[in-house]
């Protein structure tokens, strides 16, 4: 009201200008939100961390700011894992409160090509949490085939994941603490394949011992996961 008294006291409107500009309510006119995203609610996960990326790595904020942004997306993929999570097509999940979280790389070239984090996403948040990144629970077993296995066959440690390896009582490398599966037992000689399947925590834990310390931190930074250091509790989880 203070500017309109002001323009009818200079005389840009007149007296009865101002009047009815006063009694028109402010909400007159206003457009209602719209929260429709103008994107697949597949894309989500992927383009909030694209988003984090280019504004770590230039300062910019993309939704203030007018950039063309290139990435390495395989929609595809993306569209799958989305149908993958929110369908009993692939997988018979056991209710809705089941949740995954999931990232895929190239190995080529190692680009992230599909990411998602959760089953179920509302469609009236943008930009919500990603388990696929935002999460600081321990990685678990999910480490045993990148920390102990991978290097262990690029190394030369073993030649096939029919190698055998063996299931059998065994105690941290240089101490007197027993490593355990989770059922307190062994299977004795087993594939590396067969050991994987069946998450066998001895088996990891020796491979680790094979490949060295050293070399698995090596072999983890060319992943892009960098330990301050690493030990060999690492072999069966984070």
């Amino acid at each position: 009201n203070l500017v309109l008294s002001e323009m009818k006291n200079q005389g840009y409107i007149s007296a009865e200008q101002y009047e009815k500009a006063v009694n028109t309510p402010i909400t007159d006119g206003l457009q209602s939100l719209k929260s429709a995203s103008n994107y697949p609610a597949y894309m989500d996960n992927y383009l909030k961390e694209v988003i984090n990326q280019v504004e770590e790595e230039t300062g910019y904020n993309l939704l203030t700011t007018g950039m063309d942004v290139y990435t390495n997306v395989d929609q595809e993929a993306q569209k799958h894992l989305w149908d993958i999570y929110n369908t009993d097509e692939y997988v018979a999940y056991p209710d809705d409160e089941l949740q995954v979280a999931s990232t895929i790389v190239d190995v080529s070239n190692g680009k992230v090509i599909a990411q998602l984090g959760a089953r179920h996403q509302s469609s009236n948040v943008s930009f919500g949490i990603n388990q696929a990144v935002e999460t600081n629970r321990d990685w678990g077993s999910t480490m045993k085939p990148i920390t102990d296995y991978a290097p262990a066959l690029e190394y030369g440690v073993y030649d096939s994941t029919a190698t055998i390896v063996h299931d059998e009582p065994y105690n941290y490398p240089g101490t007197d603490i027993p490593v355990y599966n989770w059922d307190r037992g062994y299977f004795g000689n087993i594939t590396l394949q067969y050991a994987l399947q069946q998450s066998r925590n001895v088996p990891a834990v020796e491979t680790l011992n094979k490949v060295g310390l050293n070399r698995a931190k090596t072999f983890l930074n060319g992943l892009g996961i960098d330990y301050p250091s690493i030990h060999y509790s690492n072999a069966i989880s984070s």
